[in-house]
């Protein structure tokens, strides 16, 4: 098993791990105002994001046929050119990580478990004994990392599990806390393994 094996692992528990934005007022690229950008990029596709422009303090919701959104970017690109005083909004999903900064978690999570277990760790042939601890330990890591700006997403999903603005923090560190103790025990369970067994 290689670290790409374990990614696909990763992405399969961590289920389908989206933060949500709403309101998000987005700011014209350049003095043509048809481009505007978010603060996030890797937009998920479902559910579609929402843009409303207010112009002359009138909220409208425009149609996804007036724009281009360009998911990896974060940013629409309307068809039409917006005035200088218009306010656009958008409500969307995304992504919090890519698959090289999961592959970063995993790779990070190997060196660590190697040694928390005292065991030299083939990247190349990764045992399937190991594979469970350092993806809960590249998890742990995940959750931790979005724990910081969490407050800032109105909603965030992970493994079928979905936290409103209200629940994030301290939801987030339950399972970290949940994670962390099932960690400590497969890595106990490995070290016990060890003394009668040997582990490539």
């Amino acid at each position: 098993m290689t670290i790409a094996d374990l990614l696909v692992l990763f992405k399969e528990r961590l289920g389908k791990f989206q933060c949500s934005v709403v309101d998000d007022v987005l700011t014209p690229d350049d003095v043509t105002y048809t481009k505007f950008n978010s603060g996030n990029q890797n937009w998920v596709d479902l559910p579609e994001p929402e843009i409303r422009v207010i112009a002359s303090g009138v909220e409208t919701y425009i149609f996804p046929t007036e724009y281009v959104v360009d998911s990896a970017a974060g940013s629409i690109t309307f068809n039409t050119a917006r005035t200088s005083t218009d306010v656009v909004k958008g409500s969307y999903s995304i992504k919090p990580f890519t698959d090289d900064q999961l592959t970063s978690m995993l790779s990070q999570s190997t060196r660590e478990i190697q040694v928390l277990t005292f065991h030299n760790i083939n990247f190349a042939d990764i045992s399937p004994n190991y594979s469970e601890a350092i993806i809960k330990k590249a998890l742990t890591m995940a959750l931790r990392t979005i724990q910081i700006p969490s407050t800032k997403y109105f909603s965030i999903s992970i493994s079928g599990r979905t936290m409103d603005k209200s629940q994030q923090v301290t939801q987030i560190e339950a399972l970290i806390t949940s994670n962390e103790k099932e960690l400590l025990m497969d890595i106990n369970a490995i070290r016990y393994f060890d003394k009668t067994n040997v582990l490539r």
